[in-house]
């Protein structure tokens, strides 16, 4: 009867081990699930994250990118920008060299001249007469009508003189003798234009009733100034002339100063331009940082959050 009363405890006690062994074992198998649960959404976070990472690192490649190819720009026009300043200055450099090699020219020119005085009797034949004539070009006014002989003054270009004779030298040229700025001598005919020409007779016949007019009129004193007149003209003729050519060089001196100092302040405004686009992109790449760091400690965040929470929970149920 003992044996029989202590069967049914035993049993009951091997119920209750394989129960509670059950339990454990089902504990197992839920922590287990739950283990491979986490370890799945670790693979998955630390994929997400490693996938950001590799979009950070690309966009920060770009930006890189972005910024040495600007930086290649700015460096290829502030190249570009020397190599024009150099070629302006070497230009001047040129122009200036070139004007001096041509006054020093000019000046050992009228030195061989001043030193070799032309020999005289080189006038072949002459011709009297009123010459209305426009300098075609600068000419130089000679003492006698021929290249070699030394130069007074430059006439400047457009001015019009008038011409007292015209003589052809021994080597066939023909040459106007006039008045400039109080000195009179010779220009080559090339270098005007005859706008009208007054005949010899008609030039006598003016002649004579000026010697019959002045016959008449011997015994007054004011025919000498009468006579006179007719040469001044000319000359305040020239100084209006020679006046306004230097107002024109002096307006075209002006539009010449104001143009390179608009060309000077071109460059200036380039490079504020592009320190501002600069100022720009780091601003963005900056931006674009913050909210990249922003998003990442929020996905950590809530990893963690949710491990925490599991963790709570197996503990509870365990308990």
């Amino acid at each position: 009867m003992k044996v029989n009363a202590a069967q049914p405890q035993q049993n009951e006690q091997q119920a209750q081990q394989q129960a509670a062994q059950a339990a454990q074992e089902e504990a197992i198998r839920a922590q287990q699930a739950q283990q491979a649960e986490e370890e799945l959404r670790a693979q998955e976070a630390l994929r997400a994250q490693q996938d950001q990472q590799a979009q950070e690192a690309l966009k920060a490649q770009q930006a890189q990118e972005a910024l040495k190819a600007q930086q290649a720009q700015q460096a290829q026009q502030a190249k570009a920008r020397a190599q024009s300043k150099q070629a302006k200055a070497q230009q001047t450099k040129t122009t200036e060299t070139e004007a001096q090699e041509t006054q020093e020219a000019e000046n050992q020119e009228e030195q061989v001249q001043e030193e070799q005085p032309v020999a005289a009797g080189s006038i072949a034949s002459e011709e009297a007469g009123s010459f209305n004539l426009t300098v075609t070009s600068n000419a130089k006014l000679r003492v006698e009508p021929t290249v070699s002989a030394r130069s007074k003054v430059t006439i400047p270009f457009g001015l019009k003189i008038t011409s007292d004779s015209r003589v052809t030298n021994t080597d066939g040229e023909l040459w106007y003798h006039v008045s400039y700025g109080g000195s009179t001598g010779y220009i080559r005919s090339d270098m005007v234009a005859v706008e009208e020409t007054v005949s010899e007779e008609q030039t006598e016949a003016t002649d004579e009733n000026v010697e019959g007019e002045e016959v008449a009129e011997e015994t007054q004193e004011e025919a000498p100034a009468e006579t006179e007149e007719p040469q001044v003209e000319p000359e305040k003729s020239d100084e209006m002339e020679l006046s306004k050519t230097e107002g024109e060089v002096a307006e075209n001196n002006v539009e010449a100063e104001t143009a390179a100092a608009s060309t000077s302040e071109a460059p200036k405004k380039r490079i504020i331009n592009s320190v501002f686009i600069v100022l720009i992109c780091l601003a963005v790449i900056l931006m674009s940082v913050t909210l990249m760091v922003f998003t990442r400690f929020r996905v950590v965040y809530r990893s963690l959050k949710d491990e925490v929470l599991k963790t709570n929970n197996t503990q509870e149920e365990l308990s």
